[in-house]
C-alpha cells in the first residue's frame, strides 16, 4: 500500500465536509476513502469497527481510529492544525477528544437531519 487510507462514512454530511476540507490540506501520500466502497475484512476489521470510528490505516497497515486518527490527520496537516493534533494525543487531553469522539459517534443516529446525507 502506497498512501496511507484515512477511511470514513461516506454517508455522513459532517463527515463529507470534513474529509472535503482537510485533503486540500493533507500530503499527497493521503488517500480518503468511503468506507462503503471497502471491505472491511481486507483490513482486519469487521463492519462495525467501519460503523463506529474513523479510520487512518498507514501505508506500513498499522490502524489508528477514532480520536488519534484525528490526532494524526491534524499533525500531517501541518502548521497551528498540526499543534492541535499534537496537543490532542496527550492526556489529559487525548482524554477529552476521545470523549468528545465517543459522544458524537454514538449519537449520530440522533443528529440524523445534521449528519445523514439525503
Amino acid at each position: 500500500m502506497d498512501k496511507s487510507l484515512l477511511i470514513y462514512d461516506g454517508n455522513c454530511n459532517i463527515c463529507n465536509k470534513l474529509v472535503d476540507w482537510v485533503s486540500d490540506k493533507l500530503p499527497d501520500s493521503f488517500e480518503p476513502k468511503k468506507s462503503q466502497s471497502l471491505i472491511p475484512e481486507e483490513y482486519g476489521l469487521k463492519q462495525k469497527d467501519f460503523d463506529n470510528y474513523v479510520w487512518l490505516i498507514t501505508s506500513d497497515r498499522k490502524k489508528v481510529k477514532g480520536s488519534m486518527a484525528v490526532a494524526k490527520v491534524l499533525r500531517e496537516m501541518g502548521s497551528g492544525w498540526g499543534v492541535l493534533g499534537t496537543l490532542i494525543s496527550i492526556p489529559p487531553f487525548s482524554f477529552v477528544a476521545f470523549a468528545f469522539y465517543w459522544l458524537f459517534s454514538k449519537n449520530r443516529k440522533r443528529l440524523r437531519s445534521v449528519c445523514v446525507t439525503k
